[in-house]
């Protein structure tokens, strides 16, 4: 009731009227209650009383004064909830220095955007203010926005505060913008193509093919998963059920889901299935072997998909008469969150079955990015060096939470470390054994001596980190704050190593390696992507901090000489 409203505003009115004290004031007025409808006022009206402050501002838009109300007292307070006045939308200014605003606001309240967008934007700013060194403050606008306050104690003029918004606010939006759109353009890609895909058949029903398979089911493919070992098979069926339990809800629902995914010890679904997905270990011998039986046991139209995460195509593509059906389609773990999948383009691989897998991506609410076929294709080429790197800080005698903590505050969703323990240290091990060759990695020692004890991240609940039995970090878990020197050996590994995908044509273009890494890995969206965060920083400085790195660390940071040939970083 207004009463309600008008002895809160005088309970208040000790700790708020300093705030409001010459602050020009913007009404939200509900005449009619808070239930009717509501709006707003900023010029004051005719018939206020002569003893209520009032100032005249100009208006940039209308170039007319208005006549804003400002609270300086008790009674003026009680006066405009006596208007029913919900809430007050105090200025960042007072009166008489209106061009020196306390506050420089970055107002987000994008229309149709879901809400944990704007959180997610809110939180970049915070952090781009943090790494800066201003103070900053997310506030809550409304039901659909919030505010992003930058205390300015008066010390800049309203230009500076609107080009200082402006900075923020534009670059990290422009940047963020950009990322939306190129996943847009990746879905749009996708769409082109019909797949004619109804029945999936996955071989290996561990992590990753217990996930594709949990994930494809909830999409209402009819799928098939195959293993030889019945206790595998039980626990994926296990996992899926808390899966749909977790993510439908409804009972009859998860049931419906439940009934898509059939555990399969033989192998029987092959002979009905529209694409099959290999996911055993990674090993080519026992992926050529099992191929070879695939393509005994299927029909002719059937797409041979494989999730390799480091092997070239055209390795495995020797076990089959007709290489032309096979495709890489190769997942991110978790593959419930992460929405890039590579369509891996081996040199035998059919435009066709390319066009299916694209098609089958989009389908699963994927994205999906072609890559050449390649060792570790785009985005295990371009991360294991910065996993290594981080491995190599830890020999040095880093301390884990300080390696982390500087990929955290540059803006990565998880530390190398954790992501290494993450993804399995066998997995590490594995692709970085694939990639030492041609790509001339040192596999670091500590690593393999590791995965040798049973030390193998997060599923062994011992890594790098020890882990309890949810996944967490019992110890040496604690963020330690950025470190600019660390920060700068773990990110340019992975831009250098940008560059050279770029150059040998891993994929096509610039966008392509920004869509991969941010929707891939999560590289700080707000910078748009190792290659946007590049041209950021200048070719030219790279180069040189890539020198002073090669001539203090090795040769692993030599610039690539994709970096001296311009027409590469045509946009």
């Amino acid at each position: 009731t207004k009463r309600d409203l008008y002895e809160f505003y005088g309970a208040v009115a000790p700790w708020i009227l300093p705030y409001l004290e010459s602050r020009p004031l913007v009404l939200t007025r509900y005449p009619d209650g808070i239930a009717g409808k509501s709006f707003y006022q900023k010029n004051v009206p005719v018939s206020t009383p002569e003893w209520i402050r009032t100032e005249s501002v100009r208006s940039e838009s209308s170039e007319k004064a208005i006549e804003y109300f400002v609270a300086d007292d008790r009674a003026t307070l009680l006066y405009l909830a006596n208007l029913g006045s919900i809430p007050l939308h105090v200025w960042a200014s007072r009166i008489g220095s209106i061009d020196r605003p306390d506050w420089c606001v970055i107002d987000l309240d994008p229309k149709g955007a879901p809400f944990e967008h704007v959180v997610a934007v809110a939180r970049v700013l915070h952090d781009v203010c943090e790494d800066i060194g201003l103070e900053s403050f997310v506030k809550t606008s409304g039901s659909t926005g919030l505010h992003v306050m930058l205390p300015l104690g008066r010390s800049c003029t309203y230009g500076q505060s609107r080009s200082l918004g402006e900075l923020l606010a534009g670059r990290t939006s422009r940047n963020l913008v950009r990322v939306f759109l190129l996943g847009e353009e990746l879905k749009r890609r996708g769409k082109k193509h019909p797949h004619g895909i109804e029945r999936v058949h996955v071989v290996g029903a561990g992590v990753m093919g217990a996930d594709i398979a949990i994930w494809t089911a909830s999409r209402g493919f009819a799928v098939t998963l195959q293993d030889r070992h019945p206790e595998i098979l039980a626990r994926a069926m296990q996992k899926a059920h808390a899966f749909y339990r977790k993510k439908l809800k409804q009972p009859r629902a998860v049931q419906e889901a439940m009934d898509r995914l059939m555990p399969d010890l033989r192998g029987d679904g092959l002979a009905r299935a529209d694409l099959v997905i290999e996911a055993i270990v990674e090993n080519v011998d026992a992926k050529r072997g099992l191929f070879t039986d695939v393509e005994a046991r299927v029909r002719p139209t059937t797409l041979l998909a494989s999730n390799t995460s480091s092997i070239p195509l055209e390795e495995i593509a020797t076990a089959l008469k007709d290489p032309a059906r096979l495709v890489g389609l190769h997942f991110f773990n978790p593959v419930a969150q992460m929405q890039l999948v590579e369509i891996v383009r081996g040199a035998q691989s059919g435009e066709d079955a390319l066009n299916r897998a694209r098609g089958f991506a989009t389908a699963l609410d994927r994205l999906p990015l072609d890559v050449k076929s390649s060792p570790g294709f785009l985005v295990n080429r371009v991360l294991m060096p910065y996993l290594i790197e981080a491995m190599k800080l830890v020999e040095e005698g880093v301390p884990l939470a300080e390696i982390d903590g500087a990929a955290l505050d540059f803006g990565m969703p998880m530390g190398p470390i954790r992501l290494a323990d993450t993804v399995g240290l066998d997995i590490c091990l594995s692709v970085a054994e694939e990639l030492s060759g041609p790509l001339n990695i040192q596999v670091p020692q500590r690593l393999r001596n590791m995965v040798a004890a049973g030390q193998l991240g997060i599923k062994s609940g011992s890594g790098f980190y020890q882990y309890d039995a949810r996944g967490k970090p019992t110890k040496g878990g604690s963020r330690e704050p950025r470190n600019e020197p660390i920060t700068e050996r773990l990110i340019l590994r992975m831009v250098n190593e940008s560059v050279a995908c770029l150059r040998e044509g891993v994929v096509a273009d610039l966008d392509s390696i920004d869509a991969g890494m941010v929707y891939g890995t999560g590289f700080a969206p707000y910078l748009g992507g190792p290659m946007r965060y590049a041209d950021t920083l200048g070719d030219v400085g790279i180069r040189a901090s890539l020198d002073r790195l090669a001539e203090e660390y090795g040769q692993r940071f030599q610039p690539d000489a994709g970096w001296l040939q311009r027409e590469l970083f045509q946009r």
